[in-house]
């Protein structure tokens, strides 16, 4: 079902919009916050695993020591594959649906002056997301550091209302070569 092609340069922002739109299920409203859906079940971006850990990078920075630190991480690792599946701890197959949703307001500054919304957040209970890591420097990005990294990450939280104490993780890596 339409995935996009990583050539020399990568996807151009058009095929991901592109790629992104054929993926939402029509029901899915702009102001929700949710999961893509292909004919494999529900699935998460390696962009957003990537981005989640250069965020943790650039917190972990003068802790670790190495100077650019996020930069260094954001151009020897990568998240493969592409599109990352959902499924549950006791079962390999992939979610089909949520577990449920919620709503919070948000409260926004505009040109136009405040605004009050709600946003609907669905949510699935303790996902395992699995995915390769491929460190093309480890020289700076040692196993000990990404172990860091994903540590703060479990605390931090991964995706949509972290700051509300969601998306924390437990997480198991595997020893790199």
């Amino acid at each position: 079902e339409g995935a996009v092609a990583v050539g020399e340069g990568g996807p151009t922002l058009e095929q991901l919009e592109a790629d992104t739109l054929a993926t939402i299920r029509a029901d899915e409203e702009r102001i929700t916050l949710g999961f893509q859906h292909d004919g494999s079940g529900l699935f998460v971006r390696a962009g957003t695993i990537k981005a989640h850990l250069k965020d943790c990078a650039n917190q972990l920075q003068t802790v670790v020591g190495v100077k650019n630190f996020r930069s260094k991480l954001a151009n020897a690792v990568f998240v493969e594959p592409d599109r990352l599946s959902l499924a549950r701890r006791d079962d390999p197959a992939a979610i089909e649906t949520e577990d449920g949703e919620f709503e919070r307001p948000v409260h926004v500054m505009t040109a136009m002056g405040p605004r009050n919304a709600l946003k609907r957040i669905r949510y699935i209970e303790q996902p395992l997301i699995t995915c390769h890591l491929r460190v093309l420097d480890p020289s700076e990005l040692t196993e000990k550091r990404l172990r860091m990294i994903l540590e703060y990450g479990g605390v931090h939280g991964y995706g949509g209302e972290r700051g509300m104490g969601e998306g924390r993780y437990d997480f198991s890596l595997e020893a790199m070569d």
